[in-house]
This record gives C-alpha cells, structure tokens and sequence, in this order.
C-alpha cells in the first residue's frame, strides 16, 4: 500500500506522527509513505532570513534550504509545500473543505490508489481534492480546547474533528476517555496509545554538559513546556523542597504563564534537544515528572514523556491524567503540591533493580513497532468491510462517497 501522511513539522523531536510514520514506512506491506508537512510561507522565509522566526519555522527553512540535515528512513519521502501568500484557514464555516488548496500537488501526490492518515485538523483543508481507499484519522488530541485560540480558529479545529471523524474509514485515539467519546461518531475507533523505541534508553549514556554540577536529587521533565504545565503545582512543589533541582528539557511556549517557574533558583530550563540526546537527559535524572493540568486537553493525550521515562526504568510522578491508561500502577499520582512532594521522596528511593526491571518491560510491551502493527491490521480490516478482497476498496466509490 502507498500511504500519504498528513503531519506536522518534521524535525529532530520525534514526536507520535514521525514516529508512527517512520516505523510504518519500515514494514513489508507498506511500499511508500509520503509524508505531507503544512505549508511554508514566504513570509516566514523572511523572518527566517532576518533571524526572527519561530524555532519550528526555522528548522523547516534551514532543512529545506540545505543547512540542516536530517535522517528519512528508505521508503519515506518528505514534502514541504510552500505558500506564495501567507497561508490562512479558509474553512471557518463551511461544512466541505475548501476546494483548491495546493490542487495540484494533491492530484499528484494521489495519483495512485492511496490510504490516507490525517493527523492534524489542517488535512481537513487538502482533502477536497484527494481521493483514497482508505481514510484514517488519528486524533491526536482535543485541538479545539488549547488555550489563547481565536474564535475563529476554535471553531475551525472543532469542525474540522468533526468532519474527519464523520467520514474516515478508522479513528484511532489515544485514551479511554477519547475512545467513548469518538465511538459515538464513528464505530470504527480504536485505542492506540503513545508508545516508545525502547532501544534507545537501555544503554549506558554520559550525563549531558548542561546538567553537570547540577546537585542532586533531581526531578525532571522532557517535552513541550507550554500552559499544559500545572505552573502553580510545579512553584508549590519546589518551594517545599529546596534541597531538590527540577529540570525542564524542552522549548517554552512564547508569552506562557509557565516561564514564570524558572524565576526559582532550583527550576532550571534546557532548551529543546534532539529526541536522540533524550536518554541521556533521563538518565541523569533521579525522578521523572508530569505535572499536567488535568483538562479537557489531557483527557485526550497518551503523554510521549510517559513510555520514554519508563523505558529508561526511571519512577515517575504525575497528576492524575488520563493518558496513564494500564500504567497507573507503575507510577506515583498526586494532584496537590504535598502529596506530590511525598511522592518525589518516596520515588527517589524507588530504584530497586525488580521495580526497573519492570518498568522497561512495561515499555518494551509499549513499542512503537507493536503500535504500527495495530493500525494495519485495523487498516485491513476497514478495507476489506469496504468490500475488496485484497483489503481496500474501490477508490471512485469513495470519492464519489466523499462528494456526496
């Protein structure tokens, strides 16, 4: 099968749709993978040119243009539109995507018969000149529901849910919470958490420069610091252990409530590294975080962070969210800063070789490459509902479907 990949950027983070498209480009039934990245803008090209451009921006420009590099698996090829004008949602209040968007590089890119995996809203706006066999939509998380969102855009990330959730031939969703909900739209929905290359954490690693002389006990976190992050839990938190040095790998959301924790002398803030260097961060650490706000966003997000930490046998300590699944009782839940920091002094001491052992199994039993063998095998399940014996429909059928 030939799968177009509607994504968001591809960088050196690594996050659920690079992981899932690069392990599904690595199987036998699977010929190509075309990974489709939002669109670049002129504009952002000159803020690049000028210094001034968001950290994602300026990766994609920087790989574009030559400057950086980067790994793509044989099987796997990346496109990077780019948008002569600034690129805008079209969509806000139409029930059918909007027609017209990059025709032309759609047309091409389904020339031939296609599944199609759209895991961000904005495959809603290419959709209207595509054709498949078979349309899924991984529903990442509640866009709809993120802070410091337009009306505007809200409602575009609400409908455009809606919409793909109504016409995929499979949903996949991350938590129980997201699968009651989407089963009510759509039968066909399956639960497909996060998961983890739990190679990359079992072997011996150096401590990172940044950390060195760092004092120790150390609680850290790895991911996007943004206003997910319980900014009042994580201030109490430290205050009542001062002798503790928190540590926040990731990049900071601009004009967040969060930056306001590193005015602590023991919060400390590294900038986002490549998802390669990440073993080495936990490693360094004694104690692993999540101290997510437990809202509307969180009920709908397996936590990355979640089988990475347990991959490399680390105790864990998080709010109660609903991403923790099967794995609750591998991990210390608080929700009020004094229990969260009992729960950091008894996890410090939680490092017996069993309960690390048993942890990188949980992971090990969490991979990414048993997550990809979920989704095929739901792939060819709805492909041959569909009504075709070698697995997928008729792809006139659908799009004919898709007009109507």
């Amino acid at each position: 099968m030939n799968l177009l990949f509607f994504g968001d950027g591809w960088d050196d983070t690594w996050r659920r749709r690079q992981q899932m498209a690069w392990h599904l480009a690595r199987r036998p039934e699977v010929a190509h993978v075309l990974y489709v990245e939002l669109p670049l803008t002129l504009t952002s090209l000159a803020k690049f040119i000028l210094g001034r451009a968001d950290p994602d921006a300026s990766f994609a420009w920087g790989r574009k243009l030559g400057s950086r590099r980067v790994a793509m698996p044989s099987g796997l090829t990346l496109a990077t539109p780019v948008s002569v004008t600034a690129w805008r949602l079209r969509a806000w209040g139409d029930e059918e995507p909007s027609r017209g968007f990059c025709p032309g590089l759609v047309r091409a890119l389904t020339a031939r018969p296609t599944v199609v995996i759209a895991t961000v809203p904005h495959a809603y706006l290419w959709l209207g000149d595509c054709s498949w066999e078979v349309l899924c939509y991984d529903c990442t998380e509640r866009f709809d529901l993120m802070p410091g969102l337009s009306d505007a855009r809200r409602r575009f990330y609400a409908l455009a849910d809606a919409w793909l959730t109504a016409k995929a031939d499979l949903v996949l969703v991350q938590t129980q919470t997201q699968l009651q909900a989407k089963r009510k739209d759509n039968s066909n929905t399956y639960l497909v958490p996060n998961a983890v290359d739990t190679g990359r954490f079992e072997s011996p690693v150096q401590e990172p420069r940044s950390l060195q002389g760092l004092g120790r006990p150390r609680a850290g976190y790895v991911g996007s610091i943004n206003d997910r992050i319980d900014v009042a839990l994580v201030e109490q938190v430290a205050q009542l252990l001062p002798e503790w040095q928190f540590v926040f790998v990731g990049l900071v959301a601009r004009h967040a409530e969060v930056q306001r924790i590193f005015r602590l002398p023991n919060v400390h803030h590294v900038p986002r590294r490549p998802y390669d260097e990440v073993p080495a961060f936990l490693s360094a650490f004694d104690v692993c975080l999540i101290p997510h706000r437990p809202n509307g966003v969180a009920e709908s997000q397996s936590p990355l962070k979640l089988f990475d930490y347990l991959a490399a046998g680390k105790p864990i300590v998080t709010t109660g969210i609903a991403g923790l699944g099967d794995l609750e009782h591998l991990v210390s839940v608080a929700d009020d800063a004094p229990a969260f920091a009992r729960g950091l002094r008894v996890a410090q001491r939680d490092s017996h070789p069993a309960q690390v052992r048993a942890r990188r199994a949980a992971a090990r039993a969490n991979s990414w490459e048993a997550r990809v063998e979920t989704v095929l095998s739901a792939m060819c399940a709805c492909g041959l509902r569909a009504g075709n014996r070698d697995g997928f429909g008729n792809s006139r059928q659908r799009q004919h479907a898709h007009d109507r």
